[in-house]
């Protein structure tokens, strides 16, 4: 079976900074703790819950042991709610799951690392997507200011992320630079006035059918995830674009039409 494009990643660290398999155990499922450091969503427990108790736990929770004795989860958190939630539900289910016991992470770049691994696999919403951009960006920061180089394999950040979320070196590249423009030019508030001394207009009633706030946000979120330098509001999408790909993307995304460059 082919490695997915995040498990190559992680597969080209040195031997010695992957986590090893020691055992697998049966352990409570109340011993066991969610790990802070998932960013993942935890979505659909209920449809998880109803095939695990139809089917029993295929596959294994990951786990590393805490010195107190309990246990922290490394991968398996939406399996993690659902057989809690059974549990909770079924006094008959049985409250102890296999977990494959891993070694404890060496630092929380690797366990960022390994939790990332384990999800490499499961499908991704685009708010999943994002919020994983935005945390490999943050590990490569951090590793590259520590020399923590076994962590990024000396690769640069675009093709490092890339590879490790699975989407095109130019998607991260336009992410990327989306963030730098918003570090040079940052949105400066402008101060509400309000003058006494003209009548405030009546209010229109607007129309049902014209999208709301929530809709021009949601509309710029997904657009931003594309292309930076998007601007959605009422009526108006503007888009920034500064080479023929850009252009040619742009255009085959809205039209389906591929442009000659």
């Amino acid at each position: 079976m082919a490695l997915t494009d995040i498990e190559a990643g992680l597969s080209s660290q040195p031997v010695n900074q992957k986590l090893e398999k020691t055992n697998i155990l049966k352990i409570d499922i109340d011993d066991i703790h969610p790990n802070e450091l998932n960013i993942m969503s935890t979505e659909d427990i209920d449809e998880l819950a109803e095939s695990i108790k139809k089917d029993g736990l295929i596959n294994p929770l990951k786990v590393y042991k805490n010195n107190d004795g309990s246990y922290e989860l490394l991968g398996g958190h939406r399996r993690w709610l659902a057989i809690k939630k059974i549990v909770d539900e079924d006094d008959d289910f049985d409250p102890e799951v296999n977990c494959i016991v891993l070694s404890r992470p060496d630092d929380k770049l690797r366990e960022q690392m390994q939790i990332i691994q384990d999800n490499a696999q499961r499908d991704m919403t685009s708010e999943d997507k994002k919020n994983l951009f935005q945390k490999l960006n943050d590990i490569f920061d951090t590793a590259e200011a520590e020399g923590n180089y076994a962590v990024t394999g000396g690769q640069t950040k675009s093709y490092w992320i890339s590879v490790n979320l699975g989407v095109s070196q130019r998607t991260v590249q336009r992410w990327l630079k989306e963030i730098q423009n918003k570090k040079e030019s940052p949105e400066e508030e402008k101060p509400v006035t309000k003058s006494d001394d003209k009548p405030s207009k009546s209010a229109t009633p607007e129309d049902p059918d014209a999208p709301g706030k929530e809709d021009i946000a949601q509309a710029k979120d997904i657009l931003s995830s594309k292309f930076a330098s998007v601007n959605v509001t009422k009526g108006k999408i503007t888009f920034k674009f500064e080479t023929k790909d850009d252009l040619a993307e742009l255009v085959e995304m809205l039209t389906g039409i591929e442009m000659a460059v």
